[in-house]
């Protein structure tokens, strides 16, 4: 009897000094994963999607398209947490590009780029370790640049205004990775000129896609 009162006192005082700990750090990481005020952070994606652009055929191996929805994506930002609040507000300046390279149907060196800048704000709701966000996404500085195909110019389009929804999963409080979608459509600024002395009327291009992201928070 005496032996076991021993170890049932020893089992309850081990749990007695160690629970408030361990609520402790619950706690406070619950604390940090929540915490309101200004925060930093920085994002690179890939982003998969949109209408094509150029596509190069490549003798040694798959044609390469260049897609206006594609595909790396670098971001910088800032967010603000309101205080005793699941909501917080994110802006964020970003650089989408993407680049292709080979052999035209002429048998000339081809190269195509596509880029553009980003300017986003997203408004989030957080869950523990989930988040949510919806928001607005513009786009200035859209261009293809087309070197091949007998072509060598640049094609211009006008600033677009999308929208975007993101789901976010916080694997640490400081790291994040995200699944994203963006709708936006692309209209041309200018026209074609073609070998033959005329105009060419460009064509609207849809730039919609997903990604994946991951963020740095600080």
């Amino acid at each position: 009897m005496k032996t076991y009162l021993r170890v049932a006192l020893a089992f309850l005082l081990t749990n007695l000094t160690s629970s408030p700990a361990s609520a402790e750090e619950s706690l406070e990481s619950k604390d940090k994963q929540t915490k309101s005020g200004v925060e930093f952070l920085v994002a690179a994606g890939l982003t998969f999607g949109g209408d094509d652009l150029v596509e190069i055929d490549v003798s040694d191996g798959p044609d390469e398209e260049l897609n206006a929805g594609g595909l790396f994506d670098l971001r910088a930002g800032t967010a603000y947490r309101f205080e005793d609040s699941p909501f917080a507000l994110q802006f964020t300046f970003g650089y989408h590009f993407d680049s292709v390279s080979g052999e035209d149907e002429f048998g000339g060196d081809a190269d195509f780029k596509f880029s553009r800048f980003s300017y986003e704000l997203l408004a989030r709701y957080h869950i523990n370790k989930h988040q949510l966000g919806l928001g607005v996404i513009q786009h200035t500085g859209v261009e293809l640049e087309l070197d091949g195909l007998g072509l060598k110019t640049n094609i211009d389009y006008d600033d677009a205004t999308g929208f975007v929804a993101e789901y976010a999963y916080w694997i640490t409080p400081k790291v994040s990775a995200a699944l994203r979608y963006a709708d936006i459509t692309y209209e041309p600024s200018n026209t074609l000129a073609t070998i033959g002395g005329g105009d060419a009327r460009l064509l609207e291009r849809d730039g919609s896609h997903i990604g994946i992201y991951g963020i740095i928070h600080f």
